[in-house]
């Protein structure tokens, strides 16, 4: 049955020479606590490239470009639970940053309205 949902992806960018052991901490935490918020997430590694100043609206920006890791997560939840969802998540992750020592500052957020459906392979085939 298809459901009416919102998709959140957040964007964390840390930088390179972030120690393995660091971010495999911060994938951990944020994973399990998106699964627990929403029944399950998707991650992906991503290479990020940014110039000073970029977070503010510009009609172009200068400077140098710096590179980052960026870790995302994607997540899905009903509508009623949007609002709750998105303000646990960025605490969960400005915690867990933190936590984790890693040099990490801004995260890019983006909220997509969707449509969503789940179906069984192993049902279709019996």
């Amino acid at each position: 049955m298809a459901r009416k949902q919102k998709k959140i992806v957040f964007q964390i960018g840390v930088p390179l020479e972030t120690q393995p052991h660091r971010q495999n901490l911060l994938i951990h935490r944020l994973t399990r606590s998106a699964s627990g918020l929403c029944g399950g997430c998707t991650t992906s590694y991503q290479r990020g490239w940014w110039i000073e100043g970029a977070e503010n609206a510009a009609e172009t920006f200068g400077g140098e470009v710096k590179e980052e890791a960026c870790f995302a997560i994607e997540l899905t939840c009903e509508l009623e639970k949007y609002e709750r969802v998105l303000a646990q998540m960025k605490q969960v992750i400005a915690q867990t940053v933190t936590n984790t020592g890693i040099d990490a500052n801004w995260v890019h957020v983006t909220v997509i309205d969707m449509t969503a459906e789940h179906f069984s392979i192993k049902e279709m085939m019996q």
